[in-house]
This record gives structure tokens, C-alpha cells and sequence, in this order.
């Protein structure tokens, strides 16, 4: 979970000099235009919030977008599977201890539920 996290953070960064560096290089007709407005984007654009009101306007700009996005799917998909595993790992934990228990008819606490 650490390394995932530093991995949305190092690309939020990376991301949002990227995109400052495309966008305001076409200063014209641009709504990203400072680094505020950069780093709002990347953090809407890696939640797959997407608000829509920074975008980018240039090329390359856009091609960063579709990296950032596609990273923040694959980054979110990552921590639910996380999550899940460490669920069913729980819950299997706690079944195998149950059938344990009632096949040997002696256990400390009895099971719940």
C-alpha cells in the first residue's frame, strides 16, 4: 500500500510539471496555467474525478492525461484488490478456526454467530 501510494504521488508530480510544461507552452487558449492549476489537475485527473474545469488543450498534453488516467484506474483497481485479498484472508482465517473447533469439540472461546 506504501509503494502505491508513492507511486500516485511521484506521478501527480511528474504529471502536473509535465502538464504546466506542455500547456504553457501554447499560452494560448490554455486553462492550466499555474502550478495550482496543474496539481488540481492531476489530482482530479488520477481520481477519475474529472471535474472538467482544467484541461488540457495541446497534444501532448493530452497524452500526458491519458497516461495519469489510465494510472489512476490501474492504481485504484490495485488497492480494492488489496483490500479484498486481506479480506478473504481474514474471513478464511476465522472459518478455518470454527471448523477446527467444532471438529475437536474443544475450544477456548466458542464461536459466534
Amino acid at each position: 500500500m506504501l509503494a502505491g501510494s508513492l507511486v500516485a504521488l511521484m506521478l501527480v508530480t511528474f504529471c502536473s510539471i509535465a502538464i504546466l510544461h506542455f500547456e504553457d507552452a501554447a499560452s494560448t487558449e490554455t486553462n492550466i496555467r499555474s502550478a495550482e492549476d496543474a496539481v488540481w489537475w492531476a489530482f482530479a485527473t488520477i481520481t477519475t474525478v474529472g471535474y472538467g474545469d482544467k484541461f488540457p488543450t495541446t497534444t501532448e498534453g493530452r497524452m500526458v492525461a491519458v497516461v495519469l488516467m489510465s494510472a489512476g484506474v490501474a492504481l485504484f483497481g490495485t488497492f480494492s484488490a488489496c483490500g479484498s485479498a486481506t479480506s478473504t484472508r481474514v474471513t478464511s482465517g476465522i472459518l478455518r478456526r470454527r471448523r477446527w473447533c467444532r471438529s475437536r469439540r474443544r475450544c477456548l472461546t466458542p464461536p459466534t454467530g
